[in-house]
């Protein structure tokens, strides 16, 4: 009955989606077939799908995805199919003590940032100042809980099939990377101030989602290369993360660089001790050589990239950019409210833009977009603060003619609204049109057409490989003087042929294919992680958190002393993406936090079982070598 409630759910949701609908619903149907006749496949799709399964550049969704749909297509045709978990799987006490309390901190932070409710409509999921925001920011955290139930049900060989799916997942973001280095810089530039994105959406207001997620992942390329021990899948191996670490350092972020340093040191030292161990299976120093010489492989890959200019920029304003952070880390702790209940459960969930809006002096105060109804017309209203741009991407043609027409009103003084057409990374822009509209008097609605020839926009970037080298162009709406506010409806684009080219343009739709974008990345997020867990959920968050990275830590390394190779694996990229926490948060996008928990919980599943088995197979052995010793005295 749940699964039928759930299926029913996921196909309400497909009617709405605004972007590759049919592409959605077919591909999900095949997923279902798929994990309905292998019931394990979810362990490499969803790991696989989890950072390049992101639409919302198209969509302009970001409170509700398409890897929301995986997960819940997942739950349901595993209910459907009625598993059960399999004898034994089961967590350590102090394991279940720690989710226990971050579920606890969750929860009554989740409920702090919600209430009192605000209305359901065009706003309530689309912008992060809406209090619906801290039901976008726990969905990580329980999706990672449903993970783990349905892995009770997946057997013995889950982390091979686990393996599998993160280094597809790294093998699909090295693709992204190359594909978005080739059309926006040249694969080989590294002067230009070009940062990876690739499919990384949530990093449209800043963040540290692609740096966090490689330092994670990559430590699963050594797990999987030694699954199968041949020179095949060594040379393999070596090329993915060859692949891994040039996307790593494209990122250009330096705080994704000592995170990957100090996750294969971490690593290094794991296969150290799992050397030493005798419940390892593979040949002394053989797994520590591999990790050293991926070391050095990276390194290679790193010296070109190390002296282009764009980098020994960044590294020569780090101390300013430290003091910067804290800065705002201060300001972060200062923006929260004097009183028990906040110091015990923090700000809500969620909480932190606006809060930054409702307390940050006017100057610093970021534009906010809201949908308005008039006479059962909706149209858009922005109120300019710092730079943000409503955009939506466009396909265009680029030589060719297009009319551009729009309606616009003053509200407090007379409007200025800039139109850019760009070609457009997330967060960098190449080759525009802009567009100037004015109003001549406030309160009242007024038309504006202009016609134009496209130019280069959109045109073939490079020459041997024609329309596969032409850059997404967005159009997007600017409201470039602060403390103005105006509105905008009717938007439209239209072709030589005398097609409206924009979908959604009277806002009828709400914020469907619209997604901004801005400069200044203050206002959404602290520049520390332990920093957003104490401003969102207080001594509680912070202190369950603190006892999760504990425990989990603790136990991850007995078992590494055991012999196990995974779980040697997920410290070093626990230890690295915390590592990236110290300069941003990681969870404010959920898929993150999925990632973060899940992974981390993955090797301790049946941490009892393989202790037991440890002991008994010590036990053997020491049996074993005893007993010719005995024999040989009786004989003499």
């Amino acid at each position: 009955m749940i699964a039928i409630v759930i299926i029913a759910i996921v196909a309400l949701i497909l009617f709405y989606v605004p972007f590759a609908r049919s592409a959605l619903a077919i591909g999900l149907c095949i997923y279902g077939v798929l994990l309905f006749r292998y019931p394990k496949a979810w362990l490499v799709v969803v790991p696989a799908l989890l950072p390049v399964l992101d639409l919302t550049p198209w969509s302009g969704w970001f409170f509700l995805d398409e890897f929301d749909l995986l997960l819940l297509t997942t739950v349901a045709v595993s209910l459907w199919r009625g598993t059960t978990p399999e004898p034994g799987s089961r967590l350590p006490v102090t394991i279940k003590i720690a989710i226990g309390a971050l579920a606890l901190s969750y929860v009554t932070s989740l409920f702090v940032g919600l209430f009192p409710l605000e209305p359901m409509d065009a706003n309530a999921f689309a912008n992060y100042f809406s209090r619906y925001n801290s039901l976008r920011v726990a969905k990580g955290f329980f999706a990672s809980l449903l993970l783990l139930c349905l892995l009770r049900t997946a057997g013995r060989d889950y982390k091979r099939l686990l393996n599998l799916g993160m280094v597809l997942g790294l093998l699909g973001i090295g693709i992204g990377v190359l594909y978005e280095r080739f059309i926006f810089a040249g694969i080989f530039n590294f002067s230009t101030d070009l940062r990876a994105i690739a499919t990384f959406s949530g990093l449209h207001n800043g963040g540290n989602d692609i740096e966090a997620y490689l330092v994670f992942a990559a430590p699963f390329i050594v797990a999987w290369s030694f699954d199968h021990r041949g020179p095949s899948r060594y040379l393999l191996g070596a090329l993915i993360f060859a692949l891994t670490t040039y996307s790593l350092l494209v990122t250009f972020s330096r705080g994704g660089y000592l995170g990957f340093l100090i996750a294969w040191l971490a690593l290094v030292v794991c296969l150290l001790v799992m050397s030493a161990a005798r419940a390892f299976s593979l040949p002394p120093l053989k797994a520590p050589a591999f990790a050293i010489f991926l070391v050095l492989l990276g390194a290679g890959i790193a010296l070109p990239i190390l002296k282009g200019d764009f980098i020994r920029a960044r590294f020569a304003t780090v101390a300013l950019d430290w003091q910067s952070r804290l800065d705002q880390l201060h300001d972060t702790f200062r923006m929260m409210d004097a009183d028990g209940v906040t110091a015990l459960f923090g700000m809500g969930l969620g909480r932190f833009p606006a809060t930054y809006l409702a307390k940050q002096p006017k100057k610093r105060s970021p534009t906010v977009y809201t949908f308005e109804n008039e006479l059962h017309n909706t149209f858009l209203r922005i109120k300019a603060g710092t730079p943000l741009y409503f955009g939506e991407r466009i396909s265009v043609e680029p030589g060719k003619l297009y009319q551009l027409s729009l309606d616009l009103r003053g509200v407090n003084r007379k409007a200025e609204l800039s139109v850019p057409i760009c070609e457009k990374q997330l967060q960098k822009s190449y080759r525009c049109q802009w567009f100037q509209f004015q109003s001549s008097e406030i309160g009242a609605w007024e038309h504006f057409e202009k016609r134009f020839n496209m130019g280069e926009v959109g045109g073939d970037v490079g020459r041997l490989t024609g329309r596969l080298s032409r850059r997404p162009v967005e159009l997007a709406l600017y409201n470039p003087r602060s403390g103005n506010v105006l509105d905008v409806d009717n938007v439209r684009l239209i072709d030589e042929a005398g097609r409206d080219i924009i979908v959604n343009g009277d806002f009828s739709l709400g914020h469907d294919r619209w997604l901004f974008t801005v400069d200044d990345l203050m206002p959404w997020q602290s520049s520390n992680h332990w920093g957003q867990i104490f401003f969102e959920q207080g001594w509680l968050g912070l202190a369950a958190f603190n006892l999760f990275i504990v425990c989990v830590l603790f136990s991850l390394f007995l078992q590494v002393r055991q012999g196990d190779l995974f779980a040697g694996v997920v410290l070093s990229g626990i230890v690295g993406f915390l590592t990236v926490g110290l300069f941003g948060s990681l969870f404010d996008t959920p898929r993150m936090a999925t990632l973060f928990y899940f992974g981390s919980l993955v090797p301790l599943l049946r941490s009892a079982e393989v202790v037991t088995r440890y002991e008994k197979a010590v036990v053997v052995a020491e049996n074993l070598d005893s007993y010719p010793v005995r024999r040989n005295r009786i004989h003499h």
